[in-house]
């Protein structure tokens, strides 16, 4: 075979490299950053020089602070994976990076008391009287927390009480004919939760009545996924386990400053959730965020000079930041 000819040649130590995609070129100053040529994988010898080594001017300023600011992206190298994207942590509330988890603000323990206690004593003060909270009983819990998924507390609270007044217990619930229950829980919408429901319901009743008392277990039944099997455990069993709710999950990221991809964010969350917690009074803390989120930290005009975070809030902070800046000209 013949020479394959110049624009085939490449040097030896090109030849196992990964490859890289060619950046935009800028002129040297003109407009753009300071960057090399090539896009490399981290710890990888630069193949060909930085713009910096071609033109032989120095660094600048801004373009070391950008150098620095794109620390924060992971870089993960292989078929399927994309980069992810830490949390904006402030070092000066302080939240740092875990040991075990780069993506996860961890908070000191002076931080954590002072973000527990806060919250418990607005929630000692406006928490809403809701009648699920004065029971332990898992079954109650139960129904309270499939009705109320994706449904206004206000539509909830009439069902709830219908419904529990004709089947006050496990049992009776599972005797009870399937369209009786849908004819009670269908007008909520989502009507597939009254057939949770009452298989939920018989399959306890199968398994003597007794209900379960582990996330696994919990998680066995029709309809419960890991919210719903950890407000039965956090408001029936007292257990420290974490529930994470729409309102839990907007107030953490927006106190915290998560900006991550939505799959990274959802386990993110719910190891924030769990590490506020403090020992023992998983199901006030667990109370008071779910009222803090619904009430205050709302989705759509959040009340932010009301909520008890608010000197900590990272999203609070961007948006009196940004009400600052200056029109352009």
């Amino acid at each position: 075979m013949g020479d394959a000819g110049p624009r085939n040649r490449r040097r030896p130590d090109q030849l196992a490299s990964p490859r890289r995609s060619l950046l935009r070129q800028e002129d040297e100053h003109g407009g753009g950053l300071c960057r090399p040529l090539y896009r490399r994988p981290p710890g990888l010898e630069p193949v060909l020089p930085s713009r910096h080594e071609q033109t032989g001017h120095p660094r600048h300023a801004a373009c070391l602070g950008h150098r620095q600011s794109q620390r924060s992206v992971r870089h993960r190298h292989g078929p399927g994976r994309r980069a992810r994207h830490r949390g904006q942590l402030r070092p000066e509330l302080g939240f740092r990076e875990s040991a075990a988890d780069p993506m996860l603000p961890a908070i000191g323990p002076g931080r954590r008391r002072s973000f527990q206690r806060r919250v418990l004593a607005w929630y000692a003060i406006n928490g809403r009287d809701l009648p699920w909270r004065k029971t332990r009983d898992p079954y109650a819990i139960l129904v309270s927390e499939v009705l109320s998924h994706q449904t206004q507390i206000a539509r909830v609270l009439p069902v709830y009480a219908r419904l529990l007044g004709r089947y006050p217990s496990v049992h009776a619930m599972a005797q009870a004919p399937l369209a009786d229950v849908k004819a009670i829980t269908d007008p909520l919408g989502y009507k597939i939760r009254g057939g949770w429901l009452h298989a939920a319901a018989l399959r306890v009743a199968v398994g003597g009545g007794v209900f379960p008392a582990t996330m696994e277990d919990l998680r066995g039944l029709p309809g419960v996924g890991r919210y719903t099997a950890g407000a039965v455990m956090s408001f029936a069993h007292r257990r420290d386990a974490p529930v994470l709710d729409t309102n839990v999950a907007r107030l953490l990221r927006r106190h915290f400053g998560v900006a991550v991809s939505a799959r990274a964010r959802t386990r993110l969350l719910w190891d924030l959730a769990a590490s506020v917690i403090p020992k023992g009074r998983g199901y006030l803390i667990n109370q008071a965020l779910m009222d803090l989120g619904a009430i205050v930290c709302r989705a759509r005009a959040p009340r932010c000079g009301d909520c008890p975070l608010r000197r900590s809030c990272i999203f609070r902070a961007n948006a009196r930041q940004e009400s600052r800046r200056p029109l352009p000209d």
